[in-house]
């Protein structure tokens, strides 16, 4: 449902893009200033700018370098931003409703109308036609309707259930509770988000508030297979096709799937070499590579 959510407010941002120099060509001072102007004249929510302070308080000074995933959301150079940044996105441009807890809470108020008038007073015909949500319609193959859309933001249903009878309306709904009932059974909350450990992401309900912990939207393959190698002296060559790393600050880390470092996401990891492998990793197969003469004087 989150994902839904981002993209309204991304598609109500493309619709205000020409309407302003700063959502027109978005930079981390423009979008700072701008914000603090917001602030100023009072515009409702501002307390969640804590967020982009250095000091993590409402009246602190903010840090441009935090608006940067904003400008990366705004220019399509990521989608798969946080949902902080989905909420200053909101806030920004006066998006309605928000925030996220608004907007679901109206979301599923709908849901609950567009049943009560399939339901009727239980002596419709059942074979009528109906309209099915378009959210539920692009659990299907989905399309991207805009250039320079982030992938998977902007979704439109490519079909319609019609002429559904009682039989076919139950399957479906017995479906997406099976669904969500396996969601949970794999500790996977359906509004689908996720937070990182240190080691791992681990899935978590989207309200949920973790002290100095950013609340991600839940990307279900980094949730499966990227980790943080912790015993780095156990990788082999087997690793080389395997394993990325990062160097920040002088400090080397080792993880299961390319990205971006789950931290500091501006870093992208890179694929391990033998020599990256040898020196920071398992030093025996630096050693086994200088017995057998292979070069490893690459740059770090």
């Amino acid at each position: 449902m989150f994902e839904k959510y981002q993209a309204e407010v991304y598609a109500e941002y493309l619709k205000l893009k020409g309407t302003s120099i700063v959502l027109a060509n978005p930079t981390p001072s423009s979008l700072r200033d701008e914000a603090l102007t917001f602030q100023k004249n009072g515009r409702e929510g501002a307390e969640l700018l804590r967020f982009f302070s250095g000091n993590g308080e409402q009246n602190g000074k903010l840090d441009i370098d935090k608006f940067r995933p904003v400008q990366n959301f705004l220019i399509g150079k990521t989608n798969e931003p946080t949902i902080r940044v989905v909420e200053f996105v909101a806030w920004f441009i006066n998006f309605q409703p928000r925030p996220f807890e608004n907007w679901r809470n109206t979301e599923r108020s709908g849901l609950d109308d567009v049943k009560v008038n399939e339901e009727g007073d239980g002596t419709a015909d059942n074979t009528k036609e109906i309209e099915v949500p378009s959210f539920i319609g692009s659990l299907g193959e989905r399309a991207v309707t805009q250039e320079n859309i982030p992938t998977r933001l902007i979704s439109e249903p490519e079909n319609r259930i019609k002429k559904l009878n009682f039989l076919q309306r139950t399957g479906i709904v017995a479906t997406l509770g099976l669904v969500m009932g396996v969601g949970y059974w794999k500790g996977i909350p359906p509004d689908g988000c996720m937070y990182w450990t240190g080691t791992e992401y681990k899935a978590v309900d989207c309200d949920a508030q973790i002290p100095n912990t950013q609340i991600l939207a839940l990307n279900q393959h980094k949730l499966d297979h990227f980790k943080k190698i912790t015993l780095p002296d156990t990788m082999t060559f087997n690793s080389l096709t395997r394993v990325w790393y990062s160097k920040i600050n002088n400090k080397v880390e080792f993880f299961t799937s390319k990205g971006e470092h789950p931290v500091i996401t501006e870093k992208v990891l890179k694929p391990v070499t033998i020599h990256i492998l040898g020196k920071y990793g398992n030093n025996k197969i630096l050693s086994l590579t200088n017995t057998n003469q292979v070069d490893t004087t690459e740059k770090d």
